[in-house]
């Protein structure tokens, strides 16, 4: 898992999804899901939080536009 310099968070699952977690959506937090074809070994975000980078057991790094 991983935190954003804004208001979010991303957790990588084993079944190779990754979510993005809004931290200022309150109790019932809405999130986005990605799909990988690899699982994913570490999260990170840019400074922006417009983008997300993953790596994955491939050995790829792969960037997510948020």
């Amino acid at each position: 898992m991983t935190f954003s310099s804004e208001d979010k968070f991303a957790s990588a699952c084993d079944d190779s999804t990754i979510k993005v977690w809004s931290i200022s959506a309150g109790r019932d937090l809405p999130h986005q899901q990605y799909t990988s074809s690899k699982m994913t070994t570490c999260i990170d975000f840019a400074d922006n939080d417009q983008y997300m980078a993953t790596g994955h057991k491939d050995g790829k790094v792969r960037i997510w536009d948020l």
